[in-house]
């Protein structure tokens, strides 16, 4: 794609950083095919190309801010046009310095940007997102009543209140020490479901990692980016920087992540402090260390295959493991090793709705994306769908009668019925 920035725009890193990847684009429309926004309106400015070109005018001449603006808004950030993609243009990043610099130049109305603060501040915040759990439970005895995206929200919440649960600090290894590894923790899915991390913890140390879990090792800040907020998640960011690096005293071999969402943020801190000199080498140590837990039992010694267990598994692909992460084969290998029968729905490559604060945001269009692939699950006639994020698994619990669970709660349900790990 030809563009047509002056000397001093060049100035800017950022704009030499759009500049590089607008280039790549050579309009070829591979990524038309794969793009769910697209196939479902048909509208080219809801598609990855539509928008590049919006974003490449907006950014040389500032011209058609609210138009990029609102076609950014649809994007789901899927990444599925990457996979696509034979030239290699980084839509994602592209996308995100586009949302950047609509929200610093204050293109949204006053209202609405502090709604969206408030929003991210809701679901970051631990103490702020149980008392709006609570709120939103109490709220839906008004559901004919409530703006849609308020109904959106509290139809996502799971019917039952979850507990409180504090994983300690350190979790010793059983059997022979293999590892010592970081678990991330989270800020949603603490709250959401605390039985992943459970489980989570239960599955390494039985495989003989030490599992070790930080205080002020919290939200990744892939909200706060994904919202055009880049300073919000920069802070959040250093945060955990500084949390690993004052626990790296001891030594680790990686930093685990069980919500491919806050995966895909860790391992991208390189690209994210890629012109601060002061943090960028330990950000990318970081980014290099971290590995979605599906990747470390990979790497860890299994045993023997277990004998079939008779359930049948649907596999629903999270797009930030299966684009964002490209970790594709290795869950499913997983869950047939530990005695699943894995089956995959049509299109497994398309976005199920959630994308974080999509389905909040732009409710109609998430739910159209969840409908579906909820009924290209539900024809596989499966006991338990799986998947590896908390969105995938809160979107799609909400709109299915099968269970969804996180993938590590199966293998850990698996391990848990052999006789060498029953209480």
């Amino acid at each position: 794609m030809q563009t047509s920035f002056t000397d001093e725009q060049r100035q800017d890193p950022d704009i030499r950083l759009a500049e590089s990847i607008l280039r790549k684009c050579v309009h070829c429309g591979f990524c038309l095919a794969t793009c769910p926004t697209y196939l479902v309106g048909g509208d080219e400015r809801d598609s990855p190309r539509g928008r590049i070109y919006l974003m490449k005018e907006y950014f040389e001449s500032g011209a058609g801010a609210k138009d990029v603006q609102t076609h950014l808004d649809r994007c789901l950030t899927c990444g599925s046009c990457e996979t696509t993609c034979p030239s290699g243009v980084d839509y994602l990043h592209l996308a995100d310095l586009g949302r950047t610099r609509l929200a610093d130049a204050g293109v949204r109305a006053r209202r609405v940007r502090w709604m969206r603060k408030a929003l991210l501040a809701l679901l970051t915040r631990e103490w702020m997102f149980r008392a709006g759990l609570a709120l939103g439970r109490w709220t839906r005895r008004l559901h004919g009543n409530l703006p849609r995206r308020i109904k959106t929200m509290t139809q996502l919440l799971p019917e039952t209140r979850s507990r409180p649960v504090k994983v300690p600090a350190i979790n010793e290894a059983q059997g022979p020490h293999k590892m010592r590894v970081i678990l991330h923790l989270g800020c949603v899915q603490k709250t959401l479901k605390p039985g992943i991390n459970e489980a989570t913890v239960r599955v390494l140390t039985r495989l003989g990692c030490e599992v070790v879990t930080l205080k002020n090792f919290g939200c990744c800040g892939a909200l706060a980016d994904h919202l055009g907020e880049n300073k919000r998640a920069r802070k959040e960011a250093r945060r955990n920087i500084k949390a690993i690096l004052e626990a790296s005293g001891d030594g680790f071999d990686a930093i685990v992540s069980n919500a491919s969402g806050c995966g895909i943020a860790l391992k991208d801190y390189g690209h994210l402090f890629r012109a601060d000199e002061d943090v960028k080498a330990d950000a990318e140590k970081i980014a290099e260390q971290t590995l979605d837990v599906s990747e470390l039992l990979e790497r860890l010694e299994l045993g023997k295959p277990h004998p079939d267990r008779g359930i049948r598994v649907a596999y629903q692909a999270s797009c930030t493991l299966n684009h964002g992460q490209r970790v594709h084969e290795v869950p499913k290998a997983l869950l047939r090793h530990f005695g699943y029968e894995v089956v995959e729905p049509k299109d497994p490559h398309l976005c199920c709705g959630f994308a974080g604060t999509y389905s909040i945001l732009e409710p109609a269009r998430s739910n159209e994306f969840r409908t579906r692939k909820a009924k290209n699950l539900e024809v596989l006639g499966a006991d338990v769908v799986a998947s590896g994020n908390i969105g995938c698994i809160t979107g799609l619990g909400s709109a299915m009668d099968v269970p969804v669970l996180h993938m590590i709660e199966l293998i850990d349900q698996a391990m848990a019925d052999l006789p060498e790990h029953k209480q």
